[in-house]
C-alpha cells in the first residue's frame, strides 16, 4: 500500500512544476498518464465505470470552484490566479494509492492564497490509529 500512494505522490511532485498559464488541463492528464505508466503503476481513475459512464482520464483535474474529479480537456487553459487541484490515483501491486494537492498558477489574489494555506498547508496532522 505504502509503494502504491509513494508513486501517486510521486505523479503529483512530478506535475505541480509544469501547472503555469497557458498550459491546458490535457496537458497535464498526458503528462500524468506518462509518469504513471513510467513509474510501473496504472490509472485506478481510467475507465473507472458507474452505471453506463466510464471514467475516462487518468487523472482528475479542477480548476478554480469546479467540482472534484474533474476531466480534463484542451479547451481548459490556465490562467494566472488559478487554484488547480491535481487528484492522482494509482494501482501498483494490488494496491490503490490516492495523493491530491492544490496548486496556485503564478501569482493569486490575497482571497485565493488564504484558501490555499488554509486548505492545504496548515491541515492538522492526522492522529490517531490510521496516521502515520
Amino acid at each position: 500500500m505504502r509503494e502504491s500512494c509513494v508513486i501517486a505522490a510521486t505523479v503529483l511532485e512530478n506535475l505541480k512544476p509544469l501547472v503555469k498559464p497557458g498550459v491546458t488541463t490535457q496537458d497535464l492528464e498526458e503528462a500524468g498518464r506518462e509518469f504513471i505508466a513510467r513509474l510501473g503503476a496504472r490509472s485506478a481513475c481510467f475507465g473507472y465505470q458507474n452505471g453506463a459512464r466510464r471514467y475516462p482520464a487518468h487523472t482528475c483535474i479542477s480548476v478554480n470552484d469546479e467540482v472534484v474529479h474533474g476531466i480534463p480537456s484542451l479547451k481548459r487553459v490556465l490562467r494566472e490566479g488559478d487554484l488547480v487541484s491535481l487528484d492522482i490515483v494509482v494501482e501498483h501491486g494490488g494496491f490503490i494509492g490516492d495523493n491530491a494537492c492544490t496548486v496556485p498558477v503564478a501569482r493569486v489574489s490575497p482571497e485565493a492564497e488564504w484558501y490555499h494555506g488554509v486548505h492545504t498547508n496548515e491541515c492538522p496532522t492526522p492522529t490517531g490509529p490510521y496516521a502515520g
